[in-house]
């Protein structure tokens, strides 16, 4: 795995840069394992014959095994990387989880959130002076793994000066109205969460369609407006640029998609746009493993 560099980040902590070309202070050894598919859960349905009725699956939370050999100028040293490597992993309420991020020299980035389980017990009685080896065992919430820069895709009214992406068709649009229809590219293993952006002004509702599934925003909105509606893998929410909650503003049942691998079919209108009005989609391509 030389031609991937992985690290340990988080916020307001220094990265730890796992070397995997023999160097250190932190050297990655082939005793990793772990980075790959995570264990399958099946969900079955008991019939009142013989066995059971496959009716799907999910991906369970997985375990990661770092192997590493801590090299430090003397004991003193050696123990500090240690702690800083603990300090790094430690779980901490109401912080965001620290993550294993993998870089390619081409620009891609990948992360999965991990919380530290156990490796790190040994004392300076089963450690040399300035060497320290451990398999860190790591908790992997999250089995996925997450593109770090979000893709995108955008309906703009004409005379807006922000252009599309490269890999997303331009469309035509009426003066006072955005609509149309873009493919849009997942080149992830599973299904990613939508992020999208409504900005006003405009005098009707707005539409938003994956492969003829969506949702309704009925209410008009001010110029400047922003309406922001989330999907995360746990919670969907539907609220303005103040925080404030617009779901009521919703349509009659309202659907919230995934954007599923390959190609998919993305449609928007929104009635009485100007050329400040927009849609705007945002989502991670999530990956099952990195080889």
């Amino acid at each position: 795995m030389a031609d991937i560099l992985f690290t340990l980040e988080r916020d307001g902590y220094d990265t730890i840069v796992l070397d995997s070309d023999g160097g250190g202070p932190y050297g990655f050894q082939k005793r990793t394992q772990g980075l790959g598919v995570g264990p399958i859960i099946p969900r079955v349905r008991e019939g009142g014959g013989d066995g059971v009725e496959y009716d799907g699956d999910k991906v369970g939370a997985k375990a990661i095994d770092l192997g590493l050999i801590i090299f430090g100028d003397d004991r003193l040293d050696t123990g500090a990387l240690i702690r800083s490597l603990r300090n790094l992993l430690r779980w901490r309420a109401n912080q965001p989880l620290p993550k294993l991020v993998a870089s390619w020299a081409n620009g891609d980035v990948l992360e999965t959130p991990v919380v530290y389980s156990s490796g790190l017990e040994h004392d300076y009685t089963k450690a040399l002076p300035t060497v320290y080896e451990a398999v860190v065992a790591v908790s992997n919430p999250d089995p996925f793994w997450t593109a770090r820069n979000a893709l995108q895709f955008a309906f703009e009214n004409a005379g807006s000066a922000t252009p599309f992406l490269d890999d997303l068709a331009n469309l035509p649009v009426a003066s006072s109205l955005i609509g149309g229809s873009i493919t849009a590219p997942n080149p992830g293993d599973v299904d990613a969460d939508l992020a999208v952006a409504v900005t006003g002004p405009s005098s009707g509702s707005t539409t938003f369609l994956v492969d003829g599934v969506g949702w309704v925003f009925e209410a008009s909105l001010a110029a400047g407006e922003v309406i922001n509606v989330v999907r995360t893998p746990r919670a969907i929410t539907v609220k303005d640029q103040t925080g404030a909650n617009r779901y009521a503003d919703m349509g009659p049942a309202p659907k919230f998609p995934r954007l599923p691998p390959g190609d998919s079919t993305i449609s928007a209108t929104m009635v009485g746009a100007t050329s400040a009005s927009s849609v705007r989609g945002f989502w991670r391509p999530r990956y099952e493993g990195v080889y």
